[in-house]
């Protein structure tokens, strides 16, 4: 018995398997596209505060990341004022502190400015020496202080990218 194929068939064939590879495309990117960066927010006052879970670690610049004396930590903080102020100004030095462990560490563009009428995300940079960086992979949290009207809250950011939030009365 021989198989009879028009052109007409074949193209029937073509665009029924055309749209049908299409749709699996379609269906696939409905499952949002990968994972989700973690994050955590939290109130100051009229502030809105969120901290993201993919914080950029970089060596010092004669050894790269391996074996490096220092890290640069930068973490993602998105601020979203909603009060009704006209412009509310705070030095980085004033609002970010951060710890590895019990160790503070040293704020680098601490006089790089937040400003209320923007929305926006901001980095701050801190120095952190090798043994802090080491705690960091190991488990200990990298965490940031964040005041802002006289409120503070403490993010706590794992080496697996993982954030938490809480208010504290003290840094």
């Amino acid at each position: 018995m021989r198989n009879v194929f028009s052109r007409r068939d074949f193209l029937k064939a073509s665009a029924a398997a055309v749209l049908a590879a299409s749709a699996v495309g379609v269906l696939t990117g409905c499952d949002g596209g990968g994972s989700e960066i973690p994050s955590a927010t939290i109130g100051l006052g009229e502030f809105e505060v969120t901290m993201t879970g993919n914080m950029t670690i970089t060596g010092d610049e004669v050894v790269g990341n391996e074996n490096a004396n220092g890290y640069l930590c930068k973490p993602n903080v998105r601020i979203r004022y909603n009060g009704a102020a006209s412009e509310i100004k705070y030095n980085f030095a004033g609002v970010f502190v951060a710890k590895i462990d019990k160790t503070a560490l040293e704020l680098t563009n601490g006089k790089e400015e937040i400003s209320s009428k923007l929305t926006k995300t901001y980095v701050p940079q801190f120095r952190a020496k090798a043994s802090g960086y080491g705690s960091f992979k190991q488990g200990v949290p990298f965490k940031l202080y964040v005041t802002l009207q006289g409120r503070t809250a403490e993010f706590a950011l794992t080496s697996d990218g993982k954030v938490t939030v809480s208010a504290v009365d003290k840094v």
